[in-house]
């Protein structure tokens, strides 16, 4: 009985927002998040693709301009 409940509502949000125009505005902003500048920038440093990444920190990822990306300070 929860069971359907819990699945009846799900169904009723996704309606709701379908209907609003809402429902394509979750991965809005996404494709910004994927740079190495904005994720170095997250954790208060400078970056830029870097395949040797000395004297700095490396994120491994896969982001735009690459998979080499360097935060230093």
């Amino acid at each position: 009985m929860i069971i359907t409940a819990i699945i009846g509502l799900i169904i009723l949000v996704a309606v709701i927002l379908m209907i609003t125009g809402k429902f394509g505005a979750f991965g809005e902003g996404t494709d910004d998040a994927i740079s190495c500048k904005n994720v170095c920038e997250s954790i208060g440093k400078t970056g830029d693709e870097d395949s040797t990444c000395t004297g700095g920190q490396k994120v491994v990822g896969d982001y735009k301009e690459g998979s080499n990306c360097c935060c230093k300070a």
